[in-house]
């Protein structure tokens, strides 16, 4: 057991907990999933219960999990400025509890490999290139609606490709950082997804090179695909955009994708987020290419001056030349301006 799990959470507020095990995968889950239950009834009463307030308002750990990962799971326990009434002591016992009800007696306790300084390396490369596939958008009032298995392999056969001899692969499951390989990745990312919002997969070499999907942009429904070079140069930031470009237009019949894009991303060089967490429709989502989605074109009335129809009736845009994009150009500026116009129906 990890003997200073307690003290972690009280210094840190937030810890992640690594169980692994050679038991089966299901039966540690259920294990972890009872463990979390009773974890998360941990705290105390901020407000006393009185007849004014019968319930009083109790203020509990979060917690989030588990999160499946080869060979064992996470937990993630979130507790804030745990006061001395939250009685965090007990997460060790109530750990191995659950595991003991469970029959693993093999189970081993610790904190999880966490995100480092090294990650902020990837923030200086580029711009970064970037693709983004959305899917349907969920419905009001509807069910959640997750990320289309199809846009998953797709950032997924993509970020193989951008693979390279040296890189690392890591799973970002929140600041959980988990080695995988080519074969367990998919099952890493299908149980992260179980838990989270969103999964992160970078592959990188941390000094001068990485490329990164994100799954669960667009509101839970999209992928994003980023790469970045160290000092490369504007025909090859200009090439990777046109050959995503070519991709996307093989895919514009899928009927999981809504809509598509791909861009330089000079203001945000984040390989991991592409700024489309919170998308709408009511949002001009500015790229250099889109494939746009049905709704901006019942929105717009149609296609905008400039589009092309593909084949099978998708509507692509694409606004200028790719390098126009990249910062210092002098229509930088000009070009996103027009992008605007057009996806607000300006013409």
């Amino acid at each position: 057991m990890w003997k200073g799990l307690a003290r972690a959470l009280v210094e840190e507020g937030t810890i992640y907990i690594l169980v692994r095990s050679p038991a089966g995968p299901d039966r540690l889950f259920n294990a972890l999933s009872a463990a979390a239950a009773d974890i998360g009834d941990i705290g105390f009463y901020a407000t006393e219960p009185s007849p004014a307030n019968p319930y009083g308002d109790w203020e509990a750990a979060e917690v989030t999990g588990p999160i499946p990962v080869p060979g064992g799971g996470i937990l993630q326990i979130h507790a804030g400025n745990t006061p001395p009434e939250m009685r965090i002591g007990e997460i060790p016992r109530l750990l191995a509890q659950s595991l003991e009800l469970a029959g693993i007696t093999d189970a081993t306790v610790g904190p999880a490999p966490a995100m480092g300084t090294r990650y902020e390396v990837l923030g200086s490369l580029g711009p970064a290139v970037r693709t983004v596939l959305c899917g349907p958008p969920p419905l009001p009032g509807g069910d959640k609606r997750g990320v289309p298995s199809a846009l998953i392999d797709i950032a997924v056969e993509w970020l193989r490709g951008e693979f390279q001899p040296g890189w690392e692969l890591q799973a970002l499951l929140i600041a959980a950082e988990i080695p995988v390989t080519w074969e367990n990745l998919r099952s890493v990312i299908d149980g992260g997804l179980r838990a989270l919002m969103s999964v992160s997969v970078i592959a990188a070499d941390f000094t001068a090179s990485g490329a990164a999907i994100e799954l669960g942009e667009c509101l839970g429904t999209g992928v994003a695909m980023s790469a970045a070079r160290a000092g490369w140069t504007t025909a090859e930031i200009t090439s990777h955009m046109l050959q995503m470009r070519e991709e996307l237009r093989g895919h514009a019949q899928r009927p999981e994708l809504w809509l598509a894009s791909v861009t330089a991303a000079p203001d945000d060089r984040s390989l991991r987020h592409a700024g489309l967490t919170n998308w709408s429709e009511d949002f001009h989502h500015l790229a250099w290419y889109q494939i746009l989605s049905p709704e901006r074109l019942r929105l717009l009335g149609g296609p905008p001056p400039g589009s092309a129809e593909l084949p099978g009736g998708r509507v692509e845009l694409t606004v200028g030349g790719p390098e126009q994009w990249l910062p210092g150009h002098p229509d930088h500026e000009a070009v996103r301006d027009r992008a605007a116009q057009l996806l607000a129906g300006g013409g």
